[in-house]
């Protein structure tokens, strides 16, 4: 493992037999990537096998206390990355964050967390330049300012983007597992069929009457081809899916603007911006597709256009519950 230090006026590169490179720069230069390259170039593993722990001065890290409902401790990333630029003068997708509950406010309904930010452009130099060399980078955390030997204790920067790129990754691995079994399904017996084809093709190559026999055949192929793809591709349009969101914009008034919408496993998240989001709970439950619909923050003005965010979480009801084959 190498562990690359940023302090305030010096760079540390460590590797793992606690050998140490000084540079002294400020920030990440291309002499401390000519630097972290040499070093690499002295290891015995390969670069698949080495990791890289980068450590930042809490001086260098945006850090603040913020209070939160406590009902959303359970998804306290998702919540805090939605309300970024509340917390922060940053945009979610330009920094890397993590954030670890401190303890309950006096109020019992709330909870203390606290958050530490840093922006992208200060490390995606080295990101980069350790991607490029397909090297795992396994923490970004905060060096105790009493003890720089030690990290603060639970966090990691690179946290949230681990979870999303792994939750990414999960959904596009069963997506190309639904792709596939489609196609398994639909396409076997026309595979059956064109080894037949063409074996055929082999056994009656001297016999010319018979070559026109073996075309035809070959043409019905590709007809039936043209109709299982057709099929696949209504298949693969998700009606019942089309329904449930004409549903949920026939339902809203004209003031309030979904900017985020996900269904994953029958959970419903609704997020966006409304003239008055107190009442888009009830027309929720007026369409009779939804229970246990809830905020998952709370709601709050966005600026100079007088409209409230919100964000509201709600589960599918089933087919047996709605007793109904609309779905």
């Amino acid at each position: 493992m190498i562990v690359l230090s940023l302090e305030q006026d010096s760079i540390e590169i460590i590797d793992e037999n606690r050998n140490l490179t000084l540079v002294k720069d400020k920030e990440i230069s291309r002499k401390l990537l000519h630097e972290f390259e040499k070093k690499l170039a002295e290891q015995t593993f390969t670069s698949e096998e080495i990791e890289v722990n980068i450590k930042i001065d809490r001086n260098m890290v945006l850090s603040k206390i913020i209070a939160l409902p406590k009902n959303t401790q359970e998804n306290l990333h998702e919540v805090v990355q939605y309300e970024m630029d509340r917390y922060t003068p940053f945009q979610a997708e330009d920094v890397y964050f993590d954030c670890v509950v401190e303890g309950k406010t006096e109020n019992d309904d709330l909870i203390k967390v606290q958050l530490y930010v840093i922006k992208k452009e200060i490390l995606q130099p080295i990101v980069n330049f350790i991607k490029e060399k397909n090297i795992r980078l396994n923490y970004i955390d905060i060096i105790d300012p009493n003890n720089s030997e030690n990290s603060i204790s639970n966090i990691n920067l690179l946290r949230s983007y681990k979870s999303k790129a792994s939750r990414n990754g999960t959904i596009q691995k069963l997506m190309w597992l639904v792709i596939g079994l489609i196609f398994l399904t639909a396409f076997t017996p026309i595979v059956i069929n064109y080894i037949y084809i063409n074996k055929l093709e082999k056994e009656l190559e001297a016999l010319q009457p018979k070559i026109n026999e073996v075309k035809k055949l070959q043409k019905e192929y590709e007809n039936m081809l043209s109709h299982v793809g057709y099929l696949v591709e209504k298949k693969e349009r998700y009606p019942s899916i089309i329904k449930l969101l004409d549903a949920i914009t026939q339902a809203t008034p004209d003031h309030t603007f979904v900017k985020r919408l996900t269904l994953e496993e029958g959970s419903l998240t609704l997020q966006g911006l409304s003239q008055s989001a107190s009442e888009l709970i009830p027309i929720l439950d007026e369409i009779g597709l939804f229970k246990d619909i809830r905020f998952t923050a709370p709601v709050t003005q966005s600026g100079d256009n007088n409209l409230e965010r919100y964000s509201i979480s709600a589960t599918l009801v089933s087919f047996q519950d709605k007793n109904t084959d609309e779905f």
